[in-house]
């Protein structure tokens, strides 16, 4: 098997299972209740959220845990409004986002908040004029896709940051990290972030386990409400082994930094070679030359996506169309549409999505294995 299809899910590293197994073993008391294995558990969790605080270079009291990064970004869009009813309805976005940004902000709009999506432009990125005239008028919350899980775009976070403090320093900014953290620097502090989302499993942590980070000093309305805890921003039992799971991981991934980079450039590499010299149907390559090396879209015109996914997925070979969240609608991705490619275009795009874990051999491997699956699908005449 070789598994591309990383920004979809990662496989856990071995330091997670274990981690995961030792709390579900050893950890297994409610980090609530009044006794030993309360307080075990307790303990164990507050450990952990310190290590995660130094890590992303934040407080501890900054970090909420949930169930990943949809319920993170629902929280931020959803309760920033609520808890501050005195600041203008109103938000701004992209039409690139994660549809979790992006179906949350159709509710909102339906509750009468006003939602402004701006441009993309080829690369991806944010269009920093059309953001500057969006934020000519009062603007509660700014919600951005820091590395884009479909093509790798990276937004230039230097330039919107200083964009904020000069036009509008009073608006607050969300930062969708679940595809940037260990991967790209993240500077929360230095960019004026007030809210960011991550989620464990894009980094060879846990499934079902997030983070919500929530700066000094913010306000927002809980999007679960019950037993009060995690100081009653997350209301429901806090997840000990989903906790040191993620905690395991963001060690690991954080110290392999360097070695994550170099793989996935070097397999980049290789199949940008290798595609550049199919000749049975035309080629293009939609992912921006300055994206997230791991992270690599390309359309075969006039081939369904899906078909080739079968295809290699009949010979071992694991990749993507569009998000994850949307594969098995058959949906053309929105994302290339906002960066104004062409349908016919983006209508045949495939995801290949790398990780610390693959191999350069694998690359090569893979290539072979989708000259065969395009012979296959498109026999020559």
């Amino acid at each position: 098997m070789v598994y591309f299809d990383n920004a979809a899910t990662t496989p856990p590293f071995p330091e997670t299972v274990d981690a995961v197994a030792t709390a579900m073993r050893d950890l297994f008391g409610n980090p609530a209740s009044p006794h030993r294995a309360g307080f075990d558990a307790e303990r164990a969790v507050k450990d952990a959220k310190e290590r995660l605080a130094r890590q992303l270079g934040v407080l501890p009291e900054e970090l909420i845990f949930t169930s990943g990064g949809t319920e993170s970004i629902n929280t931020v869009l959803s309760g920033h409004l609520a808890a501050n009813p005195r600041l203008p309805a109103r938000i701004v976005s992209t039409g690139a986002e994660h549809p979790a940004v992006l179906r949350t902000l159709e509710r909102l709009a339906s509750r009468g908040v006003e939602t402004v999506l701006v441009g993309v432009d080829r690369q991806g990125t944010v269009c920093l004029d059309e953001l500057e005239r969006a934020l000519g008028t009062p603007t509660s919350l700014v919600s951005l896709l820091h590395v884009n899980n479909e093509t790798g775009a990276v937004q230039p976070m230097d330039e919107i940051a200083s964009l904020l403090r000069r036009v509008a320093p009073e608006t607050a900014l969300h930062l969708d990290c679940v595809q940037s953290f260990g991967k790209v620097p993240l500077a929360l502090h230095r960019w004026g972030v007030r809210f960011a989302s991550f989620s464990a499993h894009k980094f060879h942590g846990p499934k079902g386990i997030g983070l919500l980070y929530a700066a000094k000093g913010s306000r927002l309305e809980p999007l679960l409400l019950g037993g009060g805890q995690q100081g009653g921003m997350r209301s429901g039992t806090e997840n000990p082994p989903g906790v040191l799971g993620m905690a395991a991981a963001a060690g690991v991934f954080v110290r392999r930094h360097d070695e994550y980079l170099e793989k996935t450039a070097a397999i980049r590499r290789i199949l940008l070679d290798g595609l550049a010299r199919i000749d049975r149907v035309p080629v293009a390559v939609l992912s921006p030359p300055a994206g997230l090396p791991a992270i690599l879209n390309v359309s075969f015109a006039g081939v369904k996506p899906q078909t080739l996914v079968n295809a290699l997925s009949e010979r071992g070979f694991f990749v993507s169309t569009v998000s994850a969240c949307s594969a098995k609608r058959n949906l053309t991705s929105h994302v290339l549409l906002a960066m104004g490619i062409p349908e016919a275009v983006a209508s045949s795009a495939l995801r290949i999505s790398t990780s610390v874990l693959n191999e350069t051999a694998e690359a090569e491997a893979f290539l072979s294995a989708l000259s065969e699956s395009l012979a296959l699908i498109l026999p020559r005449r």
